[in-house]
């Protein structure tokens, strides 16, 4: 079974969330917490007194953003292995990027738990 869920330890990390990627069509990378207010200041709408909750949806527009973070400049190489439609959403406070390849088959994909 191939895991979809992995913790991001810098560019280490890059060759598991590519094998999810294809051979389930989705990631969960699990950001440790430090990158909570980075991701916030980059992608969220920092308005004066608005609370630092980040629910953010996009393509590939929005892994180039990401990849413009300090420290997470890596997860741009997978741009290369997301083919197709995707869909890149970024949650926090408990940071986390979710990566999702449309695309139709069965796969030998962990379950989700």
């Amino acid at each position: 079974m191939i895991e979809t869920k992995v913790t991001w330890r810098g560019e280490e990390s890059i060759a598991a969330i590519e094998e999810a990627l294809r051979g389930c069509g989705r990631a969960e990378v699990r950001l440790p917490a430090e990158y909570h207010h980075a991701l916030w200041r980059g992608l969220g709408k920092a308005a004066p007194g608005s609370p630092e909750l980040l629910d953010v949806e996009g393509g590939r527009d929005l892994l180039a953003r990401i990849a413009r973070i300090e420290g997470l400049a890596g997860l741009g190489q997978l741009a290369t292995v997301l083919a197709g439609e995707v869909e890149i959403r970024v949650v926090s406070p408990n940071p986390l990027v979710l990566l999702d390849v449309r695309r139709a088959g069965p796969s030998g994909c962990a379950a989700d738990g």
